[in-house]
């Protein structure tokens, strides 16, 4: 099962999620915002290459999905046109993001 690492205050991963609950893909969400999660999560965003762009930049790094093969990825509307075809979303909302400039969770 995917596991998606967020938090239910950011607005990529409330979107993350009803796209994935829109489409029945199955998941476990796990809350970042909860102390153990926080830890888990910052252990995976030192160690996986996926993060390395971000590292040392304002954005924290979710929703990040992890899947059963230990792969992680970022890019949750990637992973969707992948399995689903071409999927259209509407942009978001400018400077509706967990970074401090608003370009990014």
């Amino acid at each position: 099962m995917i596991k998606i690492f967020g938090m239910e205050q950011c607005p990529h991963c409330r979107r993350c999620k009803g796209e994935f609950d829109a489409r029945g893909i199955a998941y476990e969400f796990i809350d970042i915002s909860r102390l153990e999660n926080l830890k888990q999560f910052v252990k995976l965003r030192d160690t996986q290459p996926t993060f390395e762009g971000i590292r040392g930049t304002e954005q924290v790094g979710i929703p990040a999905l992890v899947f059963d093969d230990g792969s992680v990825r970022r890019d949750w509307q990637a992973y969707l046109s992948e399995v689903f075809g071409d999927v259209s979303l509407p942009d978001e909302a400018e400077g509706a993001a967990c970074s401090l400039d608003g370009s990014g969770c």
